[in-house]
């Protein structure tokens, strides 16, 4: 069934500018992305109700994740294509990509979605735990005709990276902690990696400001999860606090759905656990 909303995106601004960006569209329940064309600080006041979800019962285990991303790799972007267009998610990844500097690390680089937006001058290094996905990220760099001299592709975990620490300048991660196995481990390995002076950028989906999506979320989760490995009711922010990172920019977009975080690694930080934590309180 396609979920059919008709919504105008408000504006996105920056200190330097503001730039309008209206869409109107449908999203399918079964796609990959977040519920609402909406930012929801437009929606007035939050619901003061409890939105405590778990997911560990939907929990995929990795061997069987990886199958997944490994199956979807050639038709993942068609998939998700006009609906991250509609929601406006290709102007947030350039808006976020922008800030990219020096030596990067994207993490969960995935089918390369971000590769045409990291600025000019950047060494951009992609890392993936999947072959094939990365091999559709090598396509998508030839087809650009990106100089072969300004990235290298690794295949590795997210939560196991293979660089000595304060290795790079920026680190970024789009839609992946959903995806991690393990994403404090994740977090706190970007941390690691990450110049004490750099910065780590985040595009993410999770739970919402509202009960009532929390809800309509972990209601599909299970079977969102099966189809595309990612378990796309986590409590983000509660996970990037846990990690101890250092808020720089934080905004939600679609109801709280999207995060969009500009952070500063924490060296400070010790490591408090691994695995996956059972119930979280987003608000």
């Amino acid at each position: 069934l396609k979920l059919q909303f008709l919504y105008f995106i408000g504006i996105m601004a920056d200190r330097r500018k503001t730039i309008a960006l209206r869409v109107m569209g449908g999203i399918s329940a079964g796609a990959l992305g977040t519920l609402g064309l909406m930012a929801g600080s437009s929606l007035g006041r939050k619901q003061q109700v409890g939105n405590e979800v778990s997911f560990e019962r939907v929990r995929i285990p990795e061997e069987e994740r990886m199958k997944t991303f490994s199956s979807i790799a050639d038709t993942y972007d068609w998939y998700i294509e006009r609906d991250e267009y509609l929601m406006g998610l290709m102007f947030l990844r350039w808006r976020l990509m922008r800030q990219a500097a020096g030596n990067v690390l994207e993490v969960g680089t995935g089918t390369g979605r971000n590769v045409s937006y990291y600025p000019k001058g950047t060494h951009v290094t992609y890392t993936d735990q999947s072959e094939e996905m990365l091999a559709v990220t090598k396509q998508k760099l030839d087809t650009e005709k990106i100089d072969p001299t300004g990235y290298r592709l690794q295949q590795m975990k997210s939560n196991k990276l293979d660089f000595p620490n304060n290795t790079f300048d920026t680190v970024t991660s789009t839609f992946g902690l959903c995806s991690y196995e393990d994403p404090i481990a994740s977090l706190n390995e970007m941390q690691r990696v990450c110049k004490p002076d750099g910065r780590i950028l985040l595009l993410e989906h999770g739970l919402g400001h509202y009960s009532w999506i929390n809800r309509w979320l972990s209601d599909r989760a299970a079977q969102h999860a099966r189809k595309f490995g990612c378990v796309w009711n986590k409590p983000i922010r509660s996970l990037i606090e846990e990690a101890g990172m250092k808020v720089v920019e934080a905004k939600r977009y679609h109801f709280g759905t999207t995060y969009y975080y500009t952070v500063e690694p924490n060296k400070t930080t010790i490591p408090r656990r691994t695995g996956t934590r059972g119930v979280f309180t987003e608000s």
